[in-house]
């Protein structure tokens, strides 16, 4: 498949002065980022301080991806450039504000200016109309997992030819609600904290002559972080960006300052993996926290060194689950062997044929959510000429229901 690599990073961390900061416990330097001055600007009036602190963000990355020029244009092809970012508490204050003034006084005391604000997608609307990006923009908000998630989907944009770049922006602020939220489920605070990264395929990166940071490897999805973490290669000398305590050996604990639920963990994990990693042949495993009934997520990151070699080996294979420019439905084919099913869905969900057993229960088994599922329909429906309708795809617990839906779709 298409190696998809991360050729820019970038922080506006309170108190940090860049992804090296994030190798070493979390103190405020007085030459780091200090939100008090780094958020003010004329292009950032009327946003919201998350919208503000992944714009600072997702600056730095460009810049290092040497994909800003002067007067901050953007050098990359607009059209073909993705935005994902990822927060779960974003925008909470300006929700929260609106109720205020509406509770307090009446509607009409609103101020129109700030109504965008409390779009779930706010955040990723300012990035791109700063930046002119109109590809596909995607916002994740899923709790601990989100900012692996929104890696994740950042490389299934380019590897289905939606994109050729995408800027992944991981975000969660400091305010007073925020505040009172993590205090109320006895969660310490954390402070402002945006990070970003400049995702592309390794050839794009080749053909501009991009220095590359690291490569997005295996992803997993599982009931807990032993499920999600059982299934990745084990390399005993990864560097581990994990919650201390959740994984034997030294780890780097992010969470401990940017939170266990934070929307931007994930995307700081893998700055302080290229960072930690410095242009080397290492790996680096991001691990989400261990929360109670919540789901877990596992990423490994290789060095520059180790993805070159890979994609030299790699670029004579064709990705099979690429999303054509021109989609075309294929001819009828006999009856669909449940074999080759499982492989076009493993696939697709990026998880080991073996995994893919015929009960295997896709959401508590294997982490799988409505979008992957949403994805196993679009090729189906390539491979086999079947209709899945969205409401049906995205209640299916196994594979042998979802063999049963297009053997029942042919016979209709």
């Amino acid at each position: 498949m298409t190696e998809v690599v991360v050729t820019g990073t970038g922080t506006a961390v309170d108190g940090l002065r860049g992804p090296a900061d994030l190798l070493e416990p979390y103190r405020r330097h007085d030459d780091g980022f200090d939100p008090e001055t780094g958020l003010l600007g004329k292009h950032l009036r009327h946003r919201d301080r998350a919208s503000r602190l992944a714009s600072r963000a997702a600056e730095a990355a460009l810049i290092d991806a040497g994909l800003l020029g002067e007067n901050r244009s953007y050098l990359g092809e607009s059209e073909r450039t993705a935005t994902v970012v990822s927060t779960n508490l974003g925008n909470l204050d300006s929700i929260c504000a609106f109720l205020d003034t509406i509770a307090e006084e009446d509607a009409e005391a609103l101020n129109p200016t700030a109504l965008p604000n409390t779009s779930s997608n706010v955040t990723g609307g300012w990035i791109a109309i700063e930046h002119g990006f109109r590809a596909p923009n995607l916002t994740v908000s899923n709790g601990p997992t989100s900012g692996l998630d929104a890696l994740h989907w950042a490389r299934r944009l380019i590897r289905s030819g939606r994109a050729d770049t995408v800027v992944v922006t991981g975000v969660e602020p400091d305010n007073r609600y925020v505040r009172k939220l993590l205090n109320d489920n006895d969660e310490p605070q954390w402070p402002d904290a945006a990070a970003a990264v400049v995702v592309e395929s390794a050839a794009a990166a080749d053909r501009r002559g991009a220095r590359v940071r690291l490569a997005l490897g295996e992803y997993r999805r599982g009931g807990d972080v032993d499920a999600a973490v059982a299934v990745l290669p084990a390399d005993d000398s990864a560097i581990l960006l994990a919650e201390k305590g959740s994984q034997t050996g030294e780890v780097i604990d992010l969470a401990a300052w940017a939170g266990r639920q934070s929307g931007a963990l994930g995307v700081l994990q893998c700055v302080a993996a290229g960072a930690a990693l410095n242009g080397g042949d290492g790996t680096a495993l991001a691990v989400s926290c261990r929360l109670p009934g919540a789901v877990a997520a596992a990423m490994v990151f290789t060095g520059p060194r180790h993805t070159i070699r890979k994609e030299k080996r790699d670029n004579v294979i064709e990705n099979e689950v690429a999303e054509p420019t021109q989609v075309t439905v294929p001819a009828p084919v006999e009856e669909p062997e449940l074999g080759e099913l499982r492989t076009l869905v493993a696939r697709v969900l990026e998880v080991d044929v073996a995994e893919l057993t015929d009960d295997a229960h896709l959401t508590k088994d294997l982490g799988v959510d409505s979008l992957m599922l949403l994805e196993v329909s679009a090729q189906i429906r390539r491979r086999y000429g079947v209709r899945l309708t969205d409401a049906a795809i995205t209640k299916v617990q196994s594979l042998a229901e979802i063999h049963d839906m297009v053997r029942n779709g042919r016979k209709g």
